[in-house]
């Protein structure tokens, strides 16, 4: 698993340390699901709860391997490639790109939802990182 949480609920703050990873040269991705503003409590209750089972770190281990396989994916076709609901990779994929690992390139129409979205890629550094 490429993620874990170190922090609190809401506190967020990407940043690479030293662990092993299958695949990946030595790498654990500090970051914490979140809420946005004007949510409700549970959905903050629900945040925290999705780091706590390590349900949000598998989620991100999963999307950055499939933007890895392969470059240029909607939210969607990660989603679906990765077997995950469509609504977690949308959440954890802005967090990848938070930590400088993803980040989006253009727009393309999406073999899932077959309309306009944008495309995932992956950063040099998420690239260098792998073995």
């Amino acid at each position: 698993m490429i993620g874990t949480l170190i922090g609190k609920p809401l506190d967020y703050a990407p940043r690479l340390r030293s662990g092993q990873a299958r695949g990946l040269r030595q790498l654990t991705l500090d970051a914490v699901a979140r809420s946005r503003l004007g949510d409700p409590r549970t959905s903050e209750k629900a945040a925290f709860e999705v780091e706590r089972q390590g349900w949000a770190s598998t989620q991100r281990d999963k999307c950055l391997r499939e933007v890895l396989r392969k470059p240029g994916q909607t939210a969607a076709e990660i989603a679906r490639a990765a077997g995950l609901e469509r609504h977690a990779a949308s959440r954890r994929l802005p967090e990848l790109r938070e930590m400088g690992l993803v980040e989006n390139r253009g727009i393309k129409v999406c073999s899932v939802k077959e309309r306009r979205s944008i495309s995932w890629w992956p950063t040099k550094a998420a690239v260098n990182l792998w073995v």
